[in-house]
């Protein structure tokens, strides 16, 4: 569960951040699996850095060339 939590913490930072919530997330997942605990948090932690990553490339790709001069 605390994977999951520093996952989520993990959108807040874009980037680097959201690249780390994915791997914390899985991993989290993963552990939540073999212990027999609730998937649920670290799989909302993943799949929610996937959708940041996302929105930044489609952000960086539409706002990036107006405020590059």
């Amino acid at each position: 569960m605390i994977l999951g939590v520093l996952g989520i913490v993990g959108w807040f930072l874009c980037g680097i951040g959201a690249i780390g919530s994915v791997i914390v997330g899985v991993i989290g997942q993963r552990k939540a699996r073999e212990l027999g605990q609730s998937e649920l948090l670290p799989k909302v932690a993943w799949i929610g850095g996937l959708a940041v990553i996302v929105l930044d490339i489609i952000v960086g790709f539409f706002i990036g060339p107006t405020y590059g001069g």
